[in-house]
Protein backbone atom coordinates (compact mmCIF):
# COMPACT_ATOMS: atom_id res chain seq x y z
CA UNK A 1 0.00 0.00 0.00
CA UNK A 2 1.43 3.06 -1.11
CA UNK A 3 0.45 7.04 0.09
CA UNK A 4 -1.49 8.49 -2.50
CA UNK A 5 0.45 12.02 -2.26
CA UNK A 6 3.80 9.48 -3.55
CA UNK A 7 2.28 7.64 -6.58
CA UNK A 8 2.47 9.59 -9.80
CA UNK A 9 1.18 6.56 -12.05
CA UNK A 10 -2.46 4.91 -12.31
CA UNK A 11 -3.20 2.09 -10.11
CA UNK A 12 -3.84 -0.49 -13.17
CA UNK A 13 -3.18 1.60 -16.63
CA UNK A 14 -4.08 1.14 -19.71
CA UNK A 15 -2.47 -1.71 -22.23
CA UNK A 16 -2.78 -0.33 -25.75
CA UNK A 17 -0.36 -1.82 -28.51
CA UNK A 18 1.67 -3.73 -26.54
CA UNK A 19 2.96 -1.02 -24.47
CA UNK A 20 1.57 0.32 -20.60
CA UNK A 21 0.16 3.25 -20.29
CA UNK A 22 0.12 4.92 -16.77
CA UNK A 23 2.02 7.72 -16.25
CA UNK A 24 0.25 10.94 -16.03
CA UNK A 25 0.46 14.86 -16.30
CA UNK A 26 -2.21 16.60 -14.46
CA UNK A 27 -3.77 20.02 -15.76
CA UNK A 28 -4.49 22.95 -13.45
CA UNK A 29 -7.87 23.65 -13.37
CA UNK A 30 -9.00 27.24 -14.05
CA UNK A 31 -12.05 29.51 -14.14
CA UNK A 32 -13.56 28.00 -17.36
CA UNK A 33 -12.84 24.17 -16.24
CA UNK A 34 -14.63 25.04 -12.82
CA UNK A 35 -17.88 26.70 -14.89
CA UNK A 36 -18.05 23.57 -16.96
CA UNK A 37 -17.36 21.14 -13.73
CA UNK A 38 -20.00 23.30 -11.78
CA UNK A 39 -22.75 22.49 -14.56
CA UNK A 40 -26.03 21.30 -12.48
CA UNK A 41 -27.86 19.71 -14.94
CA UNK A 42 -24.94 17.44 -16.41
CA UNK A 43 -24.63 16.66 -12.33
CA UNK A 44 -27.94 16.12 -11.73
CA UNK A 45 -29.05 13.66 -15.36
CA UNK A 46 -25.68 12.27 -15.98
CA UNK A 47 -23.59 12.05 -13.42
CA UNK A 48 -21.34 9.56 -15.46
CA UNK A 49 -20.63 11.68 -18.37
CA UNK A 50 -20.26 14.49 -15.42
CA UNK A 51 -17.47 12.26 -14.06
CA UNK A 52 -15.46 11.57 -17.82
CA UNK A 53 -15.89 15.62 -17.81
CA UNK A 54 -14.15 16.07 -15.06
CA UNK A 55 -11.39 13.87 -15.64
CA UNK A 56 -10.92 15.42 -19.12
CA UNK A 57 -10.64 18.96 -17.34
CA UNK A 58 -7.93 17.58 -14.51
CA UNK A 59 -5.71 15.36 -17.37
CA UNK A 60 -3.61 16.89 -19.41
CA UNK A 61 -1.99 13.94 -21.06
CA UNK A 62 -1.17 10.36 -20.55
CA UNK A 63 1.93 8.96 -21.47
CA UNK A 64 2.24 11.86 -23.35
CA UNK A 65 -1.37 11.51 -25.17
CA UNK A 66 -2.85 14.64 -24.69
CA UNK A 67 -6.40 14.64 -22.71
CA UNK A 68 -7.27 18.52 -22.00
CA UNK A 69 -5.90 19.88 -25.00
CA UNK A 70 -7.56 17.38 -27.43
CA UNK A 71 -10.93 18.08 -25.38
CA UNK A 72 -10.49 22.02 -25.69
CA UNK A 73 -9.90 21.61 -29.19
CA UNK A 74 -13.05 20.40 -30.05
CA UNK A 75 -15.02 22.88 -27.45
CA UNK A 76 -14.96 20.69 -24.77
CA UNK A 77 -17.61 18.57 -26.81
CA UNK A 78 -16.15 14.97 -27.15
CA UNK A 79 -14.59 13.53 -24.56
CA UNK A 80 -11.19 11.56 -25.83
CA UNK A 81 -10.74 8.27 -26.36
CA UNK A 82 -8.06 7.49 -23.77
CA UNK A 83 -10.00 8.80 -21.36
CA UNK A 84 -13.22 6.82 -21.87
CA UNK A 85 -10.74 3.90 -21.92
CA UNK A 86 -9.39 4.21 -18.28
CA UNK A 87 -10.46 1.48 -15.75
CA UNK A 88 -12.99 2.45 -13.49
CA UNK A 89 -10.99 2.04 -10.46
CA UNK A 90 -8.21 4.41 -12.05
CA UNK A 91 -11.00 7.08 -12.49
CA UNK A 92 -11.84 7.01 -8.29
CA UNK A 93 -8.25 7.12 -7.94
CA UNK A 94 -7.65 10.24 -10.83
CA UNK A 95 -11.20 11.92 -9.20
CA UNK A 96 -9.41 12.19 -5.93
CA UNK A 97 -5.75 12.61 -7.15
CA UNK A 98 -7.39 15.81 -9.03
CA UNK A 99 -8.54 17.44 -5.73
CA UNK A 100 -4.96 17.09 -4.15
CA UNK A 101 -3.55 18.85 -7.00
CA UNK A 102 -5.59 21.39 -7.53
CA UNK A 103 -7.29 22.19 -4.10
CA UNK A 104 -5.14 20.65 -1.75
CA UNK A 105 -5.20 17.68 0.16
CA UNK A 106 -7.56 18.45 3.28
CA UNK A 107 -11.41 18.00 2.44
CA UNK A 108 -12.63 20.98 5.34
CA UNK A 109 -15.37 21.02 7.37
CA UNK A 110 -17.15 17.68 5.99
CA UNK A 111 -20.52 17.63 6.90
CA UNK A 112 -21.16 13.56 7.60
CA UNK A 113 -23.73 11.75 9.96
CA UNK A 114 -21.90 9.03 12.70
CA UNK A 115 -23.13 4.94 11.61
CA UNK A 116 -23.50 4.21 15.43
CA UNK A 117 -25.02 7.38 17.02
CA UNK A 118 -26.78 8.24 14.23
CA UNK A 119 -26.04 12.42 14.67
CA UNK A 120 -24.19 14.53 12.28
CA UNK A 121 -20.86 16.02 12.61
CA UNK A 122 -18.68 17.72 10.88
CA UNK A 123 -14.80 17.14 10.35
CA UNK A 124 -11.92 17.53 7.93
CA UNK A 125 -10.56 14.55 5.70
CA UNK A 126 -6.92 14.16 4.87
CA UNK A 127 -6.95 12.67 1.05
CA UNK A 128 -3.15 11.83 1.60
CA UNK A 129 -4.07 9.56 3.89
CA UNK A 130 -6.13 7.36 1.71
CA UNK A 131 -4.56 3.87 0.72
CA UNK A 132 -3.89 2.67 -3.09
CA UNK A 133 -2.65 -0.63 -4.43
CA UNK A 134 -1.45 -0.39 -7.51
CA UNK A 135 -0.18 -2.67 -10.21
CA UNK A 136 3.43 -4.27 -10.45
CA UNK A 137 2.29 -5.88 -14.10
CA UNK A 138 0.02 -4.75 -16.89
CA UNK A 139 -3.30 -5.94 -16.49
CA UNK A 140 -5.19 -6.68 -19.63
CA UNK A 141 -7.26 -9.95 -18.79
CA UNK A 142 -9.07 -11.42 -15.76
CA UNK A 143 -9.60 -14.85 -16.24
CA UNK A 144 -12.82 -16.40 -14.45
CA UNK A 145 -13.12 -20.05 -14.00
CA UNK A 146 -16.95 -20.74 -13.45
CA UNK A 147 -18.47 -23.12 -11.48
CA UNK A 148 -21.67 -23.64 -12.99
CA UNK A 149 -21.07 -22.43 -16.59
CA UNK A 150 -23.47 -20.69 -19.28
CA UNK A 151 -25.55 -23.08 -21.00
CA UNK A 152 -27.95 -21.94 -24.32
CA UNK A 153 -30.21 -24.91 -24.09
CA UNK A 154 -32.36 -23.58 -26.96
CA UNK A 155 -31.77 -21.65 -30.63
CA UNK A 156 -29.41 -22.28 -33.43
CA UNK A 157 -26.38 -20.63 -33.01
CA UNK A 158 -23.90 -23.94 -32.80
CA UNK A 159 -23.59 -22.54 -29.33
CA UNK A 160 -26.59 -24.65 -27.20
CA UNK A 161 -26.28 -27.58 -24.98
CA UNK A 162 -22.35 -26.33 -24.56
CA UNK A 163 -21.09 -25.51 -21.12
CA UNK A 164 -18.93 -22.31 -21.50
CA UNK A 165 -17.23 -22.17 -17.98
CA UNK A 166 -14.42 -19.50 -18.41
CA UNK A 167 -15.20 -15.96 -19.23
CA UNK A 168 -12.33 -13.14 -19.54
CA UNK A 169 -12.79 -10.09 -19.26
CA UNK A 170 -10.60 -6.58 -19.32
CA UNK A 171 -10.93 -4.33 -16.95
CA UNK A 172 -14.27 -2.69 -16.63
CA UNK A 173 -13.76 1.03 -18.39
CA UNK A 174 -15.34 4.80 -18.32
CA UNK A 175 -16.71 3.83 -21.57
CA UNK A 176 -18.65 0.85 -20.98
CA UNK A 177 -20.17 2.89 -17.75
CA UNK A 178 -21.06 6.19 -20.13
CA UNK A 179 -22.07 3.92 -22.89
CA UNK A 180 -24.90 2.38 -20.57
CA UNK A 181 -25.74 5.77 -18.81
CA UNK A 182 -29.39 5.43 -19.88
CA UNK A 183 -29.74 2.34 -17.73
CA UNK A 184 -28.14 4.15 -15.18
CA UNK A 185 -29.85 7.39 -14.91
CA UNK A 186 -33.22 6.20 -15.10
CA UNK A 187 -32.96 4.72 -11.92
CA UNK A 188 -33.76 1.16 -12.67
CA UNK A 189 -32.28 -1.90 -11.36
CA UNK A 190 -28.95 -1.38 -10.86
CA UNK A 191 -28.22 -5.36 -12.33
CA UNK A 192 -28.98 -4.48 -15.43
CA UNK A 193 -26.70 -1.59 -15.60
CA UNK A 194 -23.95 -3.78 -14.19
CA UNK A 195 -24.61 -6.59 -16.22
CA UNK A 196 -24.58 -4.43 -19.46
CA UNK A 197 -21.16 -3.24 -18.09
CA UNK A 198 -20.05 -6.74 -17.59
CA UNK A 199 -20.99 -8.20 -20.74
CA UNK A 200 -18.80 -4.98 -22.90
CA UNK A 201 -16.06 -5.88 -20.66
CA UNK A 202 -16.17 -9.75 -21.42
CA UNK A 203 -13.79 -10.35 -24.13
CA UNK A 204 -13.79 -14.10 -24.15
CA UNK A 205 -16.18 -17.08 -23.43
CA UNK A 206 -14.46 -20.71 -23.29
CA UNK A 207 -15.59 -24.05 -23.20
CA UNK A 208 -13.22 -27.02 -21.61
CA UNK A 209 -15.87 -29.39 -22.78
CA UNK A 210 -14.77 -28.56 -26.30
CA UNK A 211 -11.62 -27.06 -25.50
CA UNK A 212 -12.20 -23.97 -27.81
CA UNK A 213 -13.73 -20.61 -27.41
CA UNK A 214 -16.94 -19.06 -28.23
CA UNK A 215 -17.33 -17.01 -31.83
CA UNK A 216 -16.68 -13.09 -31.15
CA UNK A 217 -19.87 -12.95 -33.41
CA UNK A 218 -21.94 -15.22 -31.12
CA UNK A 219 -20.56 -13.45 -28.05
CA UNK A 220 -21.85 -10.23 -29.15
CA UNK A 221 -24.96 -11.86 -30.17
CA UNK A 222 -25.80 -12.98 -26.97
CA UNK A 223 -24.98 -10.11 -25.16
CA UNK A 224 -25.70 -9.61 -21.67
CA UNK A 225 -27.67 -12.98 -21.48
CA UNK A 226 -24.18 -14.07 -21.14
CA UNK A 227 -24.26 -12.87 -17.39
CA UNK A 228 -27.69 -12.30 -16.59
CA UNK A 229 -28.45 -15.95 -17.58
CA UNK A 230 -25.24 -17.38 -15.58
CA UNK A 231 -26.17 -18.92 -11.62
CA UNK A 232 -25.49 -16.41 -8.84
CA UNK A 233 -22.58 -18.41 -7.21
CA UNK A 234 -21.18 -17.36 -10.92
CA UNK A 235 -22.04 -13.84 -10.75
CA UNK A 236 -20.63 -13.59 -7.16
CA UNK A 237 -17.17 -15.51 -8.29
CA UNK A 238 -16.73 -12.88 -11.40
CA UNK A 239 -17.17 -9.71 -9.06
CA UNK A 240 -14.70 -11.50 -6.27
CA UNK A 241 -12.18 -11.77 -8.84
CA UNK A 242 -12.72 -8.06 -10.66
CA UNK A 243 -12.67 -6.80 -7.26
CA UNK A 244 -9.25 -7.80 -6.83
CA UNK A 245 -7.95 -4.91 -8.84
CA UNK A 246 -5.78 -2.51 -7.24
CA UNK A 247 -8.05 0.40 -6.23
CA UNK A 248 -8.01 3.21 -4.20
CA UNK A 249 -10.24 3.61 -0.60
CA UNK A 250 -12.22 6.11 0.02
CA UNK A 251 -13.13 6.00 3.78
CA UNK A 252 -10.69 7.35 6.56
CA UNK A 253 -11.50 6.41 10.44
CA UNK A 254 -12.48 9.92 11.97
CA UNK A 255 -13.99 10.37 15.69
CA UNK A 256 -17.81 11.39 16.46
CA UNK A 257 -17.69 14.49 18.02
CA UNK A 258 -21.22 13.50 19.49
CA UNK A 259 -20.95 10.36 20.78
CA UNK A 260 -16.68 9.99 20.80
CA UNK A 261 -16.45 6.72 19.03
CA UNK A 262 -13.70 6.27 16.15
CA UNK A 263 -15.76 5.33 12.87
CA UNK A 264 -15.09 4.86 9.32
CA UNK A 265 -16.70 7.15 6.96
CA UNK A 266 -16.45 7.77 3.05
CA UNK A 267 -16.10 10.80 1.20
CA UNK A 268 -18.57 13.07 -0.58
CA UNK A 269 -17.12 12.89 -4.06
CA UNK A 270 -19.75 16.24 -4.61
CA UNK A 271 -17.28 17.98 -2.26
CA UNK A 272 -14.18 16.93 -3.97
CA UNK A 273 -15.11 19.83 -6.98
CA UNK A 274 -16.36 22.69 -4.69
CA UNK A 275 -17.87 25.92 -5.71
CA UNK A 276 -15.52 29.00 -5.84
Amino acid sequence: MEDLSKIDELPIGIVQGGQWLRKFVFNDLDGSAMKLIHDRMMRRDKILSWTARVIALCLDSIEGTPVYPEYRANNFKKIPEIVLDLPMLDISYLFIKGHVHNFGNMLKDMNTRCPLCGKSFITDFDLNQLECDKADHPISEIVVNLQQGYVKKTGELGVENIKWDQYTFRPPDLGDAVRNESIYRAGEDIGDFDFRVLSQALIRVSSSEIGGDMSDDHRHQLGDMLIRDLKASDIVLINRDIGKLPTVGNVQNVTCTNCGENVRVAIDPFLLYPRG
